[in-house]
């Protein structure tokens, strides 16, 4: 079981290294699907319960925030523009293109 909980946190990171240089919501989305199957979305990230967030590495941790925070509700529901300006949504590990946070 250890061992399985090492490759699952190692693919997280992995996952998270590359996300840090992807500079569109389509690099984020391929990125994603070649480490987790996608769930409700188009991507999915497994590693929401990690030390390392998803968020983190696309903003907060960036030297020049590229990406931009376009609504922030909580650390599972947040939406985010890439330099292009397309939209990027969160919910939950769950990634959708545009913003599909409900109001």
């Amino acid at each position: 079981m250890t061992t399985d909980l090492k490759a699952f946190w190692a693919n997280v990171d992995a996952a998270l290294d590359r996300c840090a240089q992807a500079d569109t919501v389509e690099d984020v989305i391929t990125i994603l699907n070649e480490h987790f199957e996608p769930s409700s979305g188009e991507a999915f990230f497994a590693g929401s319960g990690g030390d390392n967030q998803l968020l983190d590495k696309l903003h907060w941790y960036r030297p020049v925030r590229t990406w931009k925070i376009v609504r922030y509700n909580a650390p599972y529901y947040w939406c985010l523009a890439d330099p292009n300006g397309d939209l990027l949504t969160y919910i939950e590990g769950d990634i959708y293109r545009g913003n599909t946070m409900t109001t």
